[in-house]
């Protein structure tokens, strides 16, 4: 008896060392893949900002392009972009029931059921984006979003400016406004050059 639990034993210890080592080589592969995409990602973000630094260069010295638009320009006002973008407009909604409560059912008469309660539980709100295609035009005077839920404003009505990495989100008094494309760091590097040269005129233009 005393030899057959040993080898039970032993059989068990096997079995355990088998997982162990196949845990051990999991975790080893899960972290030289998260280290790969972690350096992946670096070599991206640095490759993004010498991009965005060259085309920033390229327009300190030749100037912010000016562009055909279907906009009706004011005087003195010069279209530097307009492309197709995407408005993202967030709310906060319903998005799911969580838990059930108790549903009773009472037999009135035959084929006559009445049911009493809800089944629908908790409902738990979270933030949902709509995205209503447009396109976006950037002059030197104003910000416009061309499409459904279409807006427009001028460089002073902006209370504040959010920049993230697939997107543009300005505050504008008591509205939040935030746009999306596929060429947007051209898009955040025209607006950052339009507001340098309003500040430089404006400061010039006060000496």
């Amino acid at each position: 008896m005393g030899c057959l639990a040993i080898i039970v034993l032993a059989i068990v210890i096997s079995s355990i060392m088998d997982y162990a080592y196949l845990l051990i080589t999991f975790l080893i592969i899960g972290l030289i893949i998260s280290i790969i995409v972690g350096k992946s990602n670096k070599k991206k973000a640095i490759e993004r900002a010498n991009e965005i630094e060259i085309i920033s260069r390229k327009m300190d010295s030749d100037g912010i392009p000016i562009v055909d638009t279907s906009l009706i320009l004011s005087p003195r006002e010069k279209c530097h972009y307009q492309g197709k973008g995407i408005r993202l407009i967030t709310s906060r909604r319903i998005t799911r029931y969580e838990g059930k409560s108790s549903v009773a059912s009472l037999r009135i008469a035959k084929g006559l059921t009445v049911r009493t309660g809800s089944s629908r539980g908790v409902p738990i709100r979270e933030d949902v984006s709509d995205k209503y295609q447009g396109e976006i035009a950037i002059t030197n005077k104003r910000i416009v979003f061309l499409g459904d839920k279409g807006f427009e404003f001028s460089y002073d009505d902006i209370t504040a400016l959010d920049y993230y990495s697939d997107a543009i989100a300005f505050q504008v008094n008591s509205k939040r406004y935030v746009i999306s494309s596929t060429e947007i760091d051209y898009i955040q590097i025209i607006i950052d050059k339009v507001m340098e040269q309003d500040a430089l005129y404006y400061g010039a233009k006060n000496k």
